[in-house]
């Protein structure tokens, strides 16, 4: 397989139908495809987002495409010259010989399982989250990844983490990942948790627990907040 953009990181209102039929063939969770679906409704597609430059008389159509220019043009090149040092916390992952595919590379899908870990090792040793008793957990609405050079076995890789956004509900983690001792970033990509009550699988209005909320704060990059 190889390296792709995800068509997901940025989602216009008039392609919200299309995630709409993605979703409705892959979850089968109770709920999950409304509160995705939701998620990219509120939280990604913001009119006047990234239009700070705009006139007042400027159509809602041309900040649209004014916000995915931007997006388009800016996102990755930022993202290829992060460093070590725009992460407050990092894991070490010796690679596996089962991680190489046949193009002797780490296969992408590898890299959502590494992001997924480093994650929940972070929630659970600094925010009390406890995976099979804890009454909120995580459920990945959203994630992305933009690959820059590959990395394969034997090498060892390091798993950095940041948070982007907190929201009442909802966290937007950012990983890279690098080798060790190359300074180049391999890759980046976003999770977004919704934090949802284990008995009804939905948000509550009370939002993230408080344990959990602080945990997230020690690493959050940019203070950017998010009505959900």
């Amino acid at each position: 397989m190889s390296p792709h953009r995800n068509s997901y990181s940025v989602v216009p209102h008039e392609t919200v139908r299309t995630v709409h039929c993605r979703c409705q063939t892959k979850l089968n969770f109770p709920g999950t495809y409304q509160l995705m679906l939701f998620y990219y409704r509120v939280h990604w597609f913001q009119p006047g987002a990234g239009t700070e430059n705009l006139s007042s008389a400027t159509t809602n159509k041309e900040r649209q495409q004014h916000y995915l220019r931007t997006v388009a043009m800016s996102g990755p090149t930022q993202l290829k010259s992060r460093s070590r040092a725009d992460y407050p916390y990092i894991l070490g992952y010796r690679t596996r010989w089962n991680d190489n595919d046949m193009y002797d590379h780490m296969n992408n899908s590898v890299y959502n399982f590494l992001f997924d870990s480093v994650i929940n090792t972070y929630l659970i040793q600094h925010c009390g989250l406890h995976p099979p008793t804890s009454r909120q957990y995580g459920m990945v609405v959203h994630s992305h990844t933009d690959y820059f050079a590959s990395i394969s076995f034997p090498a060892c890789a390091e798993l950095a983490l940041r948070v982007n956004r907190i929201g009442n509900s909802s966290v937007a983690y950012e990983i890279a990942l690098f080798e060790k001792g190359v300074d180049a970033v391999r890759a980046v990509g976003e999770f977004v948790h919704v934090f949802v009550d284990r008995e009804t699988g939905r948000p509550t209005p009370q939002g993230m627990a408080t344990a959990l909320r602080e945990g997230l704060q020690r690493i959050l990059v940019k203070a950017r907040q998010s009505k959900i």
